[in-house]
């Protein structure tokens, strides 16, 4: 299996924790499980070839909910994946639904998701949704004030209490998320 993790521009710092790819070059007719521990992290997922399946098979594109626990997916040994994981906050300002509602599970994105496009065109379709994360997250901000948040959640990130695991992370800050 070979996954890689791309570099990011600055402008998503503090919003995307990471865009990866993984692949595993086999045959379609090979089952492949694989253990995910929980990062405080939503994923919206382009699987390119291959199937997929956790609890049930899942789409070509979809958003995996921030996890309470590891858990074990499978996917074809021809399978190949594209994925940008978000901060809960960029996922809910992407118009997401709250993370608390799918939490351990995933979704279907369909086609006219924001995160959708990304994933279908690649880079040049960044700074598209940067522009419309900062206009539904941050309309009332000015530039420094949004500056200010992105450098906080940026060092938040990287603090200890960030790797405290995602029970923790959920227990202090579920009842905040999507609340206006």
């Amino acid at each position: 299996m070979e996954y890689r993790e791309l570099p990011l521009p600055p402008c998503l710092e503090g919003l995307v924790a990471a865009v990866w790819t993984m692949r595993h070059q086999g045959s379609g007719d090979e089952w492949i499980e694989h253990d995910a521990t929980p990062d405080g992290c939503v994923e919206a997922i382009l699987r390119l070839t291959g199937r997929s399946a956790w609890r049930r098979d899942q789409p070509a594109c979809f958003v995996t909910g921030l996890g309470t626990q590891s858990i074990r997916f499978g996917f074809s040994g021809d399978a190949e994946f594209l994925a940008v994981k978000l901060w809960p906050w960029a996922w809910e300002a992407l118009g997401g639904v709250p993370c608390p509602s799918f939490a351990d599970d995933w979704r279907a994105l369909d086609d006219s998701h924001p995160l959708s496009q990304l994933l279908a065109n690649g880079p040049e379709a960044m700074a598209q949704t940067k522009a419309w994360i900062l206009k539904s997250a941050c309309a009332d901000l000015d530039a420094d004030e949004f500056t200010g948040l992105v450098e906080s959640h940026a060092k938040k990130r990287q603090s200890a209490e960030a790797s405290e695991g995602l029970a923790s992370f959920a227990e202090k800050r579920a009842g905040r998320w999507g609340k206006g």
